[in-house]
């Protein structure tokens, strides 16, 4: 999270981004696509900007279990 070293302004939309994308998960919660690392239909993940944010879908709840920048991993996805 060092956008905001080199700008302020950018920082502060990305993460207003990222806070609507969580948002519209309430009304659209299979908008993403399965993990492929998991491979299960209720954890899904959606792309923004450089960052992948992973969520998991439940009946009547949606929980953000990761937000990682693209350059991490893909074993650090759930650890």
């Amino acid at each position: 999270m060092y956008i905001a070293l080199d700008s302020p302004y950018y920082a502060q939309k990305v993460a207003k981004d990222i806070f609507r994308a969580t948002e519209k998960l309430a009304f659209f919660p299979k908008q993403g696509k399965k993990v492929p690392e998991i491979n299960r239909s209720d954890i899904r993940e959606i792309f923004l900007y450089s960052y992948r944010l992973i969520y998991k879908v439940e009946s009547n709840r949606i929980y953000i279990l990761r937000l990682l920048h693209v350059r991490q991993k893909r074993s650090d996805v759930l650890n």
